[in-house]
């Protein structure tokens, strides 16, 4: 079943929140915001060859990180609003953490 006819099921939608959300936390608690902005804001164009050089470098980076979320993060970048969302998340991350300091 097809929510809102965007192509992602509402469970992958959420899951895919989910990611971005964590990503963009670890993303400001590394103070790294302003860099990760400029890359994805770069790649924003090519985010689906992006995705695709993330599935063949999956089992490379599987001696590193999470084979789990990398793989992941590589499917939800195939949707284009991928990086919109991570963008936007990082920023208002970014907010609160501005705010409590």
């Amino acid at each position: 079943m097809v929510d809102g006819g965007e192509g992602v099921p509402p469970a992958g939608r959420e899951s895919r929140r989910l990611l971005v959300a964590r990503l963009a936390e670890q993303i400001c608690e590394r103070k790294m915001s302003a860099p990760a902005i400029f890359f994805f804001e770069s790649i924003r164009p090519l985010n689906f060859v992006a995705s695709q050089t993330m599935h063949a470098l999956a089992p490379l980076m599987s001696l590193f990180v999470d084979p789990h979320r990398w793989e992941s993060f590589a499917e939800a970048l195939e949707e284009r609003e991928t990086i919109e969302l991570l963008i936007d998340e990082i920023e208002k991350k970014e907010q609160e953490l501005s705010k409590r300091r």
